[in-house]
């Protein structure tokens, strides 16, 4: 079957009396195609329907012309007539990635062009053209902006940063493995606690001497207890005395 819209034969003869009436008839039948596409693909890319049968190949037809300036009733430009003239010796059904310029701001287009056959002939042609400038300035601006921001680059691990605060350690490699930012004392204890409750299915109160002991150990290594008022913090989250948390820490720093 072939591709082509109209279903044309290449062997098919032309036709008789008002061809060129059918021919204009059958590329406006495409207008409500232009506007469509312009709606979906958006202010960026223009949509321009070219009748390629009468005289200069104008449009007949464009959705988002800001894009290069253009409008109905203007001619085709010579690379256009280019690529129509690469359509018609290659048989071709469409062009797509070629570069155009838009002589009103100018800017590179990506353009793709379809061509609409009729009796063995291009009656007409569908061009898309996107102004990619937007997408381009942005790429710029994001490279410029990351010079900005030297440590914004992702890490492997911490344990490759060039120095580590020497109350915050880890049994491995004396470095820990990933830094936790927490908004208060508070908070910091919270989430130990909390993720001892994920772990043995029991509440703070429910907790054994060993789970506690637990519990400080991690938030020692984390550096925690050099913060202003944790003990005390800390000891009111799990329902126990000052003493009991000073208790558990000359333990750890004993062994």
């Amino acid at each position: 079957m072939d591709s082509r819209i109209g279903g044309d034969d290449w062997g098919e003869r032309p036709e008789t009396g008002d061809q060129g009436g059918k021919d204009e008839r059958f590329v406006e039948s495409f207008k409500p195609l232009v506007e469509f596409l312009g709606s979906v693909c958006g202010p960026m890319t223009e949509v321009a329907l070219h009748d390629t049968v009468a005289p200069g190949n104008p449009i007949v037809a464009i959705a988002n012309g800001e894009v290069s300036g253009r409008r109905v009733g203007v001619t085709a430009t010579d690379s256009m007539l280019e690529i129509l003239h690469q359509g018609l010796k290659e048989k071709r059904d469409y062009v797509v990635g070629y570069s155009m310029h838009s002589a009103k701001n100018d800017r590179d287009l990506i353009s793709s062009a379809y061509f609409i056959w009729r009796v063995g002939r291009i009656v007409g042609m569908l061009c898309i053209n996107t102004d990619q400038s937007a997408l381009e300035d942005f790429r710029a601006a994001s490279q410029a902006l990351q010079g900005y921001f030297p440590l914004a680059q992702p890490a492997a691990s911490l344990a490759e940063a060039s120095s580590c605060p020497q109350g915050n350690r880890s049994d491995g490699d004396g470095l820990p493995d990933q830094e936790n930012l927490s908004a208060s004392v508070k908070s910091m204890g919270k989430q130990v606690i909390w993720a001892m409750v994920a772990k043995t299915g029991r509440q703070p109160d429910r907790f054994n001497a060993s789970e506690r002991f637990g519990i400080i150990c991690e938030l020692d290594k984390s550096g925690y207890f050099q913060l202003k008022g944790a003990i005390s913090t800390i000891a009111g989250q799990l329902g126990l005395a000052d003493s009991s948390i000073y208790r558990y820490l000359h333990r750890i720093h004993r062994t």
